[in-house]
């Protein structure tokens, strides 16, 4: 309220009054002269209730193919769906964490690449990840999965982590499961995915085709073990029976409780399956005693 003199004024919703005072100073003569007038506001109307906005889903997370994660389409970071692809190789960790390969159905290839080029793919799921989904962790070897996550470069390694979705498909229902890609085969050499092409030159130096088979499933053909199985590593190197300066390491990441994979000095192989990995350096990952021939 505001007050000036004598003269007030008093506002409240709806309606306004307004009162003068005015009194002439005359002893006994003094005249009061009240004035009010009211003035009635419009009815009140009221708002029209105004429903929130509906709740919108998130769309739903690209597909895309392991070859599109692997020859760069998508870029580290993106979020991505992989669909319907082959569980290829499998660890879980002491902690719990899951780590697995995947790779595209036989013969499914996009980009213009031949298959299996780009093809296989690592993911790496936390303990607390895995038990967001329930049947992730009772996944094995040879089922078919959909998976939603964001791809990651982790020690040169192309991954898909952070999962935000997943589905076990059904038996069946993804076509037909991958089978190794045998070395040599046709023009890919022994060489070309060696994963030291050079026993001279310090340091390892992959073969030319390396990059192009990261996380896809090979079968190594007639190759020998020159010594046996390192202690420390847990595995060992391979080369060509016929002779030639590059080599094939062979470790234990994926094989039965994380190995040591055997191997004496000397011993022949007629063929080692595994998935060939970067882990830092280029790798053949055997997974049981079964790949080992």
């Amino acid at each position: 309220m505001a007050r000036t003199g004598e003269h007030s004024t008093w506002m409240r919703t709806g309606t306004i009054v307004v009162a003068l005072g005015l009194a002439a100073c005359g002893g006994d003569d003094a005249v009061a002269i009240d004035a009010a007038v009211g003035i009635d506001a419009p009815p009140a109307i009221d708002a029209p209730a105004i429903d929130a906005p509906l709740a919108i889903d998130a769309p739903p997370v690209a597909v895309h193919s392991i070859q599109e994660l692997q020859d760069g389409t998508v870029p580290t970071g993106a979020a991505a769906t992989i669909d319907q692809v082959f569980v290829t190789a499998l660890r879980i960790t002491p902690s719990g964490n899951l780590l697995a390969f995947v790779q595209e159905p036989d013969g499914v290839t996009t980009g213009g690449h031949t298959y299996p080029q780009y093809a296989g793919l690592q993911l790496f799921i936390a303990t607390t990840e895995v038990a967001q989904f329930p049947g992730l962790e009772a996944i094995q070897i040879g089922d078919c999965i959909t998976l939603s996550g964001n791809t990651l470069e982790f020690q040169d390694d192309t991954e898909l982590v952070t999962p935000t979705a997943f589905t076990r498909e059904a038996a069946g229902s993804c076509g037909t499961a991958p089978t190794p890609l045998q070395i040599p085969a046709g023009a890919l050499t022994f060489d070309m995915l060696a994963t030291d092409t050079d026993d001279v030159t310090a340091g390892d130096q992959p073969g030319a085709s390396a990059e192009i088979y990261e996380g896809v499933l090979l079968r190594v053909t007639n190759v020998t073990a020159p010594a046996a199985t390192d202690g420390t590593t847990g595995g060992f190197r391979v080369v060509k029976t016929a002779g030639g300066a590059g080599s094939l390491q062979i470790n234990p990441f994926v094989y039965t409780n994380a190995g040591p994979v055997p191997a004496t000095a000397g011993q022949a192989f007629a063929s080692i399956t595994g998935v060939y990995a970067q882990r830092m350096n280029f790798q053949l990952l055997p997974r049981t005693a079964a790949d080992l021939q």
